[in-house]
C-alpha cells in the first residue's frame, strides 16, 4: 500500500527551530511523497523509518504507559504519515525531536502492551536505509529486553573487570539534619534504607564498583559530598530524597529528576575561565606560550562542564524511562535546579526525589520493601543503559 511520509527538508525546518533539552516535536508536517509504511496486518505492525545512512539506534519497548522508545543521533529522517495507522489496533500517536544535543528520540504511544525488534533494509530508490520496527502485542511477563544497532560498543567492554565505572550514591541529610518528616517517615533514614539496596543491587550486578557519601546515621555537609565524587574521580554520583509539600498541595506525587540548571553551569564555566584567567596574571614571568596554554585549558574546562551537563541529561532522561515502569513520575519528572549537590564540574549528577511524604499514597510506597525493590531494579536498568550510550563512552 502506498502511503505518505515526511520528507527529510520538513523535519530538518521542524527541528531546527526547536532546539532543545527534552523537547518532543508534535510533528504537525506537510507531508510529501518518500516511499511506504505498512498499517497493521495481522498481529505484527511495521513501522518504517528512512534514514539517510544506518547509524547506531537503541529501540525498546515500554508499559505503563505503553509506548516504543527509538534512540537515534539527531538528524532529518523520514516517518509514516499518522494517517497510515488510523485503524491501527496497537499504534497510537508518534512523536520525534531533540532529546538533548547530538541526540533525538522517537516515541510510539502503543495501545496495549507490545514487543519491538528491528532490521535495516535497503531504503527506497536505493538510497539510504531504511529501519523496520515490527512491533507485536506482547504476551505474559519476560524479561525486559533493549535492541541495539550492533554498531555500538557493548556494555561488558566499558564496565567489565579492571575498568569497572565508579558510582557514588548519596543519601541525603541524615545526623541532626533529619530531612522532611510527614505520615511517619523520616526522610534520613528512608533515603539511607533506600540508598543501600541501591548500593547492594549494583555491586552484585558486578559491573561497577560503589561509594556511599555515608552509610549511617551522620551529617555529610554538602560540599563534601560532591567532593567526594570528585575526590574518587566518579563516573556517576546518584543523590536520593524524597520530597514534601505543605498540606495544601497534598495530593501531589511522584518522582522527579534533577539535573543542574544550564545558566548555573555556563557560569561555573564562566567562572572556571576567570580563575585560569587569574592565575596567569598573578605569575611573574608570563611569555605569549604561557597565555596560549592557558587559554587552551581554559577552553579544556569549560568543554569538561559541558560535557558533565550533557552526561548528566542523558542519565535523567533514561531515569523517566525505566522509573516509569516503576513507580508514578511528577508531570515533566526532569528539572533543572542549583541544588549544591549537582554542582560538580567533573562528574555527571542528578538528584532523585522518590516521592512524597507529605502524599499518603506515596509514603505508603515508600514504606513498602517491595516497592523499594522494585524501583532500585529499575534504577540499577537505567544506570546499565547509561553506561552503554555511545555518547557516554565518549572523552570530554
Amino acid at each position: 500500500m502506498r502511503l505518505l511520509r515526511w520528507s527529510r527538508q520538513t523535519v530538518v525546518a521542524v527541528m531546527g527551530i526547536a532546539a532543545g533539552i527534552g523537547l518532543i516535536l508534535p510533528g504537525q508536517t506537510t507531508p510529501f511523497f518518500s516511499g511506504s509504511a505498512e498499517a497493521a496486518s495481522g498481529k505484527t505492525t511495521s513501522f518504517i523509518i528512512g534514514l539517510p545512512k544506518k547509524v547506531r539506534y537503541s529501540a525498546y519497548a515500554l508499559s505503563n504507559p505503553n509506548r516504543v522508545i527509538v534512540d537515534l543521533p539527531a538528524m532529518a529522517i523520514d516517518l509514516p504519515v499518522k494517517a497510515a495507522f488510523k485503524n491501527s489496533p496497537l499504534i497510537g500517536k508518534f512523536h520525534y525531536g531533540l532529546l538533548i544535543e547530538g541526540k533525538a528520540r522517537l516515541i510510539i504511544e502503543t495501545k496495549k502492551p507490545v514487543r519491538v525488534t528491528a532490521t535495516y533494509t535497503k531504503g527506497q530508490g536505493g538510497s539510504g536505509a531504511d529501519l523496520t520496527l515490527a512491533i507485536s502485542p506482547k504476551s505474559g511477563r519476560k524479561a525486559f529486553k533493549r535492541i541495539r544497532s550492533g554498531l555500538g560498543v557493548p556494555l561488558k567492554s566499558v564496565a567489565g573487570k579492571g575498568s569497572k565505572p565508579l558510582i557514588v550514591v548519596d543519601a541525603g541529610h541524615g545526623g541532626h539534619d533529619t530531612g522532611a518528616i510527614k505520615n511517619g517517615i523520616r526522610e534520613k533514614d528512608m533515603v539511607l534504607a533506600f540508598a543501600k539496596i541501591l548500593r547492594n543491587r549494583l555491586s552484585k550486578s558486578g559491573r561497577y564498583r560503589v561509594i556511599m557519601t555515608r552509610a549511617d546515621d551522620t551529617f555529610v555537609k554538602l560540599r563534601r559530598r560532591s567532593e567526594i565524587a570528585r575526590e574518587n574521580r566518579a563516573d556517576l554520583f546518584i543523590s536520593v530524597h524524597a520530597d514534601y509539600v505543605p498540606a495544601k498541595y497534598k495530593g501531589v506525587r511522584g518522582a522527579t529528576f534533577y539535573t543542574l540548571r544550564g545558566k548555573t553551569a555556563k557560569r561555573l564555566a564562566r567562572d572556571s575561565r576567570k580563575t585560569i584567567n587569574v592565575a596567569s596574571l598573578a605569575k611573574k614571568n608570563g611569555t605569549a606560550s604561557d597565555s596560549g596554554v592557558l587559554s587552551i585549558l581554559s577552553d579544556l574546562e569549560e568543554r569538561w562542564i559541558d560535557g558533565t551537563k550533557t552526561r548528566s541529561d542523558i542519565f535523567a532522561n533514561t531515569l523517566r524511562e525505566y522509573m516509569g515502569d516503576a513507580t508514578k513520575l511528577r508531570p515533566t519528572p526532569h528539572r533543572t535546579a542549583n541544588f549544591a549537590v549537582l554542582k560538580s564540574a567533573s562528574v555527571p549528577s542528578v538528584l532523585i526525589e522518590l516521592a512524597y511524604v507529605s502524599n499518603k499514597q506515596d509514603a505508603k510506597l515508600l514504606k513498602s520493601s517491595k516497592w523499594r525493590n522494585k524501583a532500585t531494579s529499575a534504577l540499577v536498568k537505567a544506570v546499565d543503559n547509561y553506561f552503554g550510550d555511545s555518547t557516554v563512552r565518549l572523552p570530554f
